[in-house]
């Protein structure tokens, strides 16, 4: 279940999503997403990811194992940060299928509005 957790109604849902995803960083500077990121992973332990967008139009996700990415936008590309919830669902379904994070280097999603080739780099 992945639960968006700037929106209040889904507070009751909060405690048992396996994904948490902001919309949108809740502060600025340097420090903010990596701060929510953490914050959520320890407010709720059945979480398995977090995901917040920062405030340069990236997301840093943060995983239950300890490891955190960052996504940024290839050349050309537009930021993931509009995508940070699906990006984090992506990446909660190839880690219980088996992937490592270690593995993932660019991640490629089309929709919509088009395409949208995503860098990630474990940090």
């Amino acid at each position: 279940m992945r639960v968006d957790q700037s929106v209040q109604r889904a507070a009751a849902w909060l405690e048992c999503a396996d994904v948490l995803a902001a919309t949108r960083p809740s502060g600025y500077g340097a420090g903010a997403a990596r701060a929510e990121v953490t914050a959520l992973l320890d407010r709720y332990p059945g979480c398995l990811i977090a995901a917040v967008p920062d405030a340069g139009g990236g997301c840093l996700i943060g995983t239950r194992g300890g490891e955190t990415l960052l996504a940024s936008p290839a050349a050309g590309s537009a930021g993931p940060g509009a995508c940070c919830q699906v990006l984090a669902s992506f990446l909660h379904a190839w880690l219980v299928a088996g992937g490592s994070v270690a593995s993932l280097r660019t991640v490629v999603m089309r929709g919509r509005g088009g395409t949208v080739y995503i860098r990630l780099a474990v940090c």
